[in-house]
């Protein structure tokens, strides 16, 4: 969503090291992105939904779709946020 972008984008300007963020195309879910300059656990993932047994890994907009399925399955659901080749 909006606000997590701006948040990765400060989090990528605060590092001592190249940071590639992946700019989302589209139109975003219309989340308020805030006047907040906060930063994100680097390399983090965050629990968005806590299931049974079956998990979803999720980058980005998948995430919606992703919790959405996670209802009728009982899954967890974790945004991944970051990606390391």
């Amino acid at each position: 969503d909006e606000r997590e972008c701006r948040q990765l984008l400060s989090t990528a300007y605060a590092q001592n090291h190249p940071v590639v963020v992946r700019y989302p195309r589209g139109a975003g879910v219309g989340t308020e992105p805030g006047r907040d300059l906060d930063t994100l656990p680097f390399g983090k993932g965050e629990v968005r939904r806590q299931g049974e047994k079956t998990a979803i890994l999720a980058f980005g907009t998948l995430l919606a779709p992703a919790l959405q399925a996670a209802e009728q399955l009982n899954a967890t659901v974790v945004n991944m946020r970051w990606v390391k080749p």
